[in-house]
């Protein structure tokens, strides 16, 4: 993909229609006033988003994620629950309850519904990963904690991702690594622990790989990146404030900066800056769609639309 802007000049019956939040961009463009510093060495500059819809209430929403069909998959972890919606912001299918048994929870924590026909989540103080099926029926239990061999345990996992060798990746909470588990259910290997040198995790909270099954994992001021056997490849420093969550899309990430009400995109593999946008809630993670943006903040799923002179094409 090639990131071309043209200047932001948003219509002006969306200003009037349709709430604005200011974005920034390294593309050079004077779009406004306000510099920021986003990234080490990288200045950015101020331009429009345009609020569109919101949907759905949660306690305490901890990740999000799309499907294929563009259904949204949303965690509560204060809830315990686990919701499906469609593209259009309606609730279709749920599945809660506290509790250790195959359709309860104790703080779910993260999801990934984005590759095959599965939907995995997180379950933090089970120590397990839940496999469900698109509408969210139980379908099978990964939990490795008790293993004999401690190579192979997973404890307090906080976040789960597919390859597109059908492999899970997972950030192991408790020995600070990321485990790789193949497609029977058995932990293959682990990276990012004490033997990885530059790449060895110091508080790894999210994962995320590319089209060529590169790991990203977002460690405490920064983000690491793996290559598709574990190894070590790069680390990107992130700013002092920290992010809350990276989420891929192909070959864009965007970071979101809960406290700043800041989604950055990013595009891969290189993790170079592009674009970063201003939202009206705090945004717990994102999804980038192209022409549009979905924030899960706080409370809600937030929907925002990208004005074309501000798309990448």
């Amino acid at each position: 993909m090639n990131w071309i802007f043209a200047p932001p000049t948003p219509d002006a019956r969306e200003r009037r229609n349709a709430k604005e939040f200011g974005a920034t961009t390294n593309s050079g463009l004077a779009a406004g006033s306000g510099l920021r510093t986003r990234f080490p060495h990288r200045v950015t500059m101020q331009a429009f988003l345009v609020f569109l819809m919101t949907f759905g209430h949660f306690l305490g929403a901890a990740d999000m994620d799309r499907d294929v069909q563009g259904n949204i998959y949303v965690v509560d972890r204060a809830a315990n629950m686990v919701v499906e919606f469609s593209p259009t912001g309606d609730s279709i299918h749920a599945v809660s309850g506290f509790g250790n048994g195959n359709l309860q929870f104790d703080e779910p924590v993260a999801i990934c519904a984005s590759r095959g026909n599965d939907v995995y989540v997180a379950d933090l103080n089970n120590h397990r990963i839940q496999r469900f099926n698109r509408t969210l029926d139980y379908v099978s239990t990964i939990y490795t904690r008790e293993d004999p061999d401690e190579r192979k345990r997973i404890g307090y996992p906080r976040d789960v991702v597919v390859t597109r060798q059908g492999d899970l990746l997972v950030i192991d909470g408790e020995n600070r690594r990321v485990a790789k588990v193949n497609v029977l259910g058995q932990v293959e290997r682990s990276f990012g622990d004490i033997k990885a040198g530059l790449g060895t995790l110091v508080d790894p909270q999210r994962i995320e790989v590319d089209e060529s099954d590169n790991a990203y994992v977002l460690d405490r001021g920064r983000v690491v990146k793996f290559d598709p056997f574990g190894n070590f490849v790069a680390q990107f420093p992130l700013s002092a404030t920290g992010p809350l969550a990276i989420a891929a899309s192909q070959d864009t990430m965007t970071v979101s900066y809960e406290h700043e009400h800041d989604i950055a995109l990013l595009s891969l593999p290189e993790f170079a800056p592009v674009i970063t946008y201003s939202v009206e809630g705090a945004p717990v993670t994102a999804v980038f769609m192209g022409d549009r943006i979905i924030a899960l903040e706080a409370g809600r799923v937030a929907v925002y639309s990208i004005p074309k002179e501000m798309r990448p094409r």
